[in-house]
């Protein structure tokens, strides 16, 4: 979140930030040999809600047990399964992770040389993604191509102009910086 700050000060660019509204039940859960299949049990309440016929369906089961579709919040597997899904949509747009952290971003398009010591401000990227479960702070000038390209697929409310994130306050001084 600080490179993505730095960045956005250095370039001259907005920080924008969102929540993924949701983000565990926003992931399927994959149907896939690495991951283990689970299944879970409904309560009456739930079956009750149901359409007629898996109500009926689930009447002729002595203990009517259905497989998951989606991750659950209280699953130990839900995070680490949203994150995969998170970052794969991320990268499906061009953004490359980082080597210095797999949770910063930055578009494969965009390397300009930086008058700097660090290995990582040498080859600043002008835009940036980092992220942290459902959290997401973006800059630079394919932001919004970003934003657009993931509300295809994500819910989450309109960004805004970061002032914290994930207990980090920004504040830009005088002339934005």
């Amino acid at each position: 979140a600080r490179t993505a700050a730095a960045g956005a000060v250095m370039g001259g660019y907005a920080a924008l930030s969102f929540d993924v509204e949701s983000a565990y039940l926003q992931t399927a859960w994959p149907e896939s040999a690495e991951v283990e299949r689970h299944w879970i049990r409904l309560p009456q309440e739930v079956l009750r809600c149901m359409p007629k016929a898996s109500q009926t369906a689930a009447d002729a089961l002595a203990a009517p047990y259905f497989p998951l579709r989606n991750a659950l919040y209280g699953h130990p597997r839900s995070a680490a399964l949203f994150i995969v899904h998170l970052t794969a949509l991320i990268r499906a747009q061009g953004w490359a992770p980082q080597e210095v952290d797999p949770a910063l971003f930055r578009h494969a398009d965009e390397v300009q040389k930086a008058f700097c010591m660090q290995p990582l401000l040498r080859t600043l990227p002008t835009s940036l993604v980092a992220t942290y479960v459902d959290d997401v702070i973006l800059t630079g000038p394919r932001t919004h191509q970003l934003i657009s390209q993931l509300r295809k697929q994500l819910v989450f409310d309109a960004p805004t102009e970061v002032a914290s994130f994930l207990g980090t306050h920004f504040q830009r001084g005088e002339h934005g910086k």
